[in-house]
């Protein structure tokens, strides 16, 4: 695993699921997941993400082609996008 993640990837994730089990442990939170979850589920949302997914896919794809991309850069391309 540590060949994939650096220490501060590692760090982030053991951080981040402390922070969500805290936060899914109290009702009125969980609630307002629920309510954050179904905005993002919304039309309004999704068409310019898929849009932006597309686009990088495509571009990839165009990089992979000449050359310049690779699937060792799979983690950091993924990273980027969601970041």
């Amino acid at each position: 695993m540590s060949e994939i993640f650096n220490n501060r990837e590692i760090a982030t994730a053991v951080w981040l699921t402390g922070f969500a089990g805290w936060a899914l442990a109290h009702k009125d939170i969980r609630s307002a997941s629920r309510d954050l979850l179904a905005a993002f589920a919304h039309k309004a949302i999704l068409l310019p993400f898929g849009i932006l997914a597309a686009n990088t896919i495509g571009a990839v794809y165009v990089l992979q082609q000449m050359g310049i991309w690779d699937a060792s850069q799979t983690k950091n391309t993924i990273l980027w996008f969601l970041t």
